[in-house]
């Protein structure tokens, strides 16, 4: 998850960075099951991502953001309404990269890690144009490429 007292540090310290991909561990590994997310409340999870939005919007530089989602975490806080089956998850997964787009509307690319080597990736071809989100699979990216990492 996004924790906003970690983006606000982030922004201070690094104020012309471009692309972030914002994980809850300190691990160097393409894998990001590594990362270890508490379950949250559904109303906890709200507030957290409000506040990180909030961050985000003076981070005005920022073009690409990504962070993590588990799929396990979201499930176990109750954060999807059903039985969770494969279409619910990806309309889920959907809605918070489109939220993301429609609050930060500079972003031109917001992925949302879930469990690898599972993403959804938006992207926009116009500031504030509704992102177009895709499912992906980290697999078929080089170790420097984002989400993973960075492109040259």
């Amino acid at each position: 998850m996004a924790d906003a007292a970690a983006l606000r540090v982030v922004h201070r310290d690094f104020p012309w960075l471009e692309w972030l991909t914002f994980r809850d561990n300190n691990t160097v590994t393409s894998d990001f099951n590594n990362c270890k997310q508490q379950v949250v409340r559904k109303d906890e999870f709200t507030a957290q991502l409000a506040a990180a939005r909030t961050v985000l919007k003076v981070m005005r530089r920022l073009k690409r953001f990504a962070f993590v989602i588990r799929k396990l975490a979201a499930i176990k806080g109750g954060l999807f309404s059903g039985a969770s089956d494969h279409r619910e998850v990806r309309e889920w997964y959907t809605e918070q990269v489109q939220d993301f787009g429609t609050d930060l509307p500079d972003l031109e690319n917001i992925c949302i890690l879930t469990d690898w080597p599972v993403y959804y990736e938006g992207t926009g071809s116009a500031r504030g144009e509704r992102l177009t989100v895709v499912k992906k699979s980290a697999e078929d990216l080089d170790l420097a490429q984002w989400p993973v990492g960075l492109r040259d």
